[in-house]
């Protein structure tokens, strides 16, 4: 019996050892604003948790039968919260009018933010270590400041400028006057890239790019372009395509990408001269009159034409239409000598001139 009760109390201590030793492993700490433990920082006035033997914060309640903790004097914070603002990128640019914001901190702060075209700032979120949202924002420019301020007044700011395009640009299809100017309208704020592009399936598609140089804009973004290409460089582009329908349009790029596309036109490429096959045997004379009897070739005329040769060529018509291949006409003229020319044209206008001198006695 005695054997027993001398067993159970070496039971007892034990047991009593333990307890003391699971409540000393375990204490109260009493933080003040900026204290910190590993992994941990006192972001308030007062803050009070419950440490393990390492020094980690646990569960309360393991430290019931813990000895209490006092807070000293609250600390005297001075250094700005560490902003870093992931989005927007400075000079970003967005094609959507929700422009997202992006921002990380390294202590709970109220987060701001001011166009710098204004005094005052907006306030966005508050007591928070980082913010992620969609703000939305109207087509423009933007200067703006984000500013993160902590609990002790401390403040970053980091200034970001960004651009809000979402509008696809407006053009019109171009038109030509005859004489190798292309006149091309369009609205946009922000033009980029104008591209003339044209071809077909069969021969494939090619572009051109025109310099922007050659418009000129307004303050409301409606730009006129005037654009020269001369004959020979316009039936270099296209003389693959020669005999073959192509489609044409313009394209306009914008600094946010959007691409404005004009109406296609559809034309049958025509690069071919005309040939004047009797160029030694054009016309019989007779008194006072010029019999032209003129072979050419050409699938699509637009007409013969003759002009007295002199630095003013006044062109008078001789033919609209041919009969077998033959512009065949009489027309009087007055007695002297005559230098003429004589210009056989297609709707394409292309043509081919040939000299022709006589005399009427």
């Amino acid at each position: 019996m005695k054997k027993k009760s001398y067993i159970t109390g070496i039971i007892g201590i034990l047991f009593f050892a333990f307890l003391i030793s699971n409540v000393s492993a375990y204490k109260w700490a009493c933080l003040s604003y900026g204290d910190g433990i590993p992994h941990y920082t006192c972001h308030f006035s007062h803050c009070k948790l419950c440490l393990d033997d390492k020094g980690y914060s646990t569960d309360f309640g393991k430290c019931i039968k813990a000895k209490q903790c006092s807070f000293g004097p609250v600390n005297n914070d001075t250094t700005p919260p560490a902003l870093t603002v992931n989005s927007p990128r400075n000079n970003q640019i967005f094609s959507t009018n929700s422009v997202s914001f992006n921002l990380t901190i390294d202590e709970p702060s109220t987060i701001l933010y001011k166009n710098n075209k204004d005094s005052k700032f907006k306030t966005l979120a508050g007591n928070r270590l980082k913010y992620i949202n969609q703000l939305t924002f109207k087509d423009g420019a933007y200067n703006i400041t984000i500013r993160a301020e902590d609990r002790a007044g401390n403040d970053a700011d980091i200034l970001r400028s960004f651009y809000v395009d979402t509008k696809t640009p407006k053009i019109d299809s171009p038109k030509t006057d005859g004489n190798g100017n292309i006149l091309i309208k369009f609205e946009e704020s922000n033009p980029v890239l104008l591209t003339f592009k044209y071809g077909n399936n069969k021969t494939g598609y090619k572009s051109l790019n025109i310099n922007l140089t050659n418009c000129n804009g307004t303050d409301n973004g409606k730009y006129n372009c005037l654009y020269f290409i001369s004959k020979v460089q316009y039936n270099n582009m296209l003389k693959v395509y020669d005999g073959q329908e192509i489609e044409s349009w313009l394209e306009l790029k914008d600094i946010a990408n959007n691409i404005g596309v004009s109406k296609k036109a559809k034309e049958m490429v025509d690069v071919t001269l005309p040939v004047i096959n009797n160029p030694n045997n054009l016309a019989a004379l007779h008194d006072k009159f010029v019999y032209f009897n003129i072979s050419i070739t050409e699938k699509n005329l637009d007409g013969v034409n003759y002009a007295e040769n002199s630095t003013k060529l006044k062109w008078q018509n001789l033919c609209s239409t041919l009969k077998n291949g033959y512009c065949v006409k009489k027309v009087l003229f007055t007695k002297g000598n005559h230098d003429i020319l004589i210009q056989v044209i297609d709707k394409s206008g292309n043509y081919a001139t040939k000299e022709y001198i006589f005399k009427i006695n």
